[in-house]
């Protein structure tokens, strides 16, 4: 009687592990079709565009490879014609920014982007410095040379403030890309446009944004370019420069 309980039993139970096996391998095929979904969508031309779009915020030069890499596909399509337009205005941007942020300069110039916080109130804050210089290449056309830029944080301590400000951020010269003179120039952009329009005349705190271009040539010191804001806004294409300049 023992011998006929026992058997049935173990049938059930064959019966239920091989369920459970099939049940797995469906489950282990199904995985794997939407993991080849899943590729398949990544290298569409559509979730590329949006990753490009997405990588003009954070880094330009990878969007514009990303949309290279649509503009290279066979078949003409709506994306490949949108891609190769970004290109263009890409290329246009890169053109117009060169000639802009270059032509500022001659020989030895230098220009300074400078912010200085109120973090201690009327006594000012951190001060702090992008100094932007221009290396020219002799083989090449005049302005054809590539802009370098370095970061430079003087810290204010609140708490004496007859203490002198101390460097706690000082990065070396960096190579800038195309979309760092962008950055460059909606700079000087920006701060032209609130000094145009900001009516503060007397103010005893708040933030202190300027603009220096140094003459390297000229037989005096006088800078051949000054645009000074007091009081003037958060400076957020300033702060984007020196994020790009600290993390090369």
């Amino acid at each position: 009687m023992l011998l006929i309980l026992i058997f049935p039993i173990w049938g059930c139970q064959n019966d239920t592990i091989e369920k459970i096996t099939k049940e797995k391998e469906g489950i282990s095929i199904q995985l794997k079709s939407t993991l080849q979904e899943l590729d398949s969508i990544k290298t569409s031309s559509p979730f590329l565009f949006e990753k490009a779009l997405n990588e003009e915020i954070s880094d330009l030069s990878q969007s514009i490879k990303t949309y290279e890499e649509i503009a290279k596909t066979d078949s003409i399509s709506y994306w490949r014609t949108l891609a190769e337009r970004k290109i263009t205005e890409f290329q246009e941007l890169h053109d117009t920014t060169k000639k802009y942020v270059k032509n500022l300069f001659r020989l030895s110039d230098t220009l300074r982007l400078t912010h200085l916080n109120d973090k201690c109130g009327e006594w000012g804050g951190d001060y702090e410095v992008i100094t932007i210089t221009l290396k020219n290449n002799y083989k090449k056309e005049m302005y054809e040379g590539d802009l370098y830029g370095q970061y430079t944080k003087f810290g204010m301590n609140c708490e004496n403030i007859e203490e002198p400000k101390k460097v706690v951020v000082k990065t070396g010269q960096k190579k800038l890309s195309t979309n760092e003179g962008r950055l460059i120039k909606e700079c000087i952009e920006d701060l032209l446009k609130h000094k145009l329009n900001n009516t503060n005349l007397i103010y005893h705190a708040g933030i202190l944004n300027s603009v220096i271009l140094k003459d390297g040539i000229a037989f005096v010191n006088d800078p051949a370019i000054v645009i000074s804001d007091y009081p003037s806004f958060w400076w957020t294409n300033f702060h984007k420069l020196k994020k790009e300049i600290i993390r090369k």
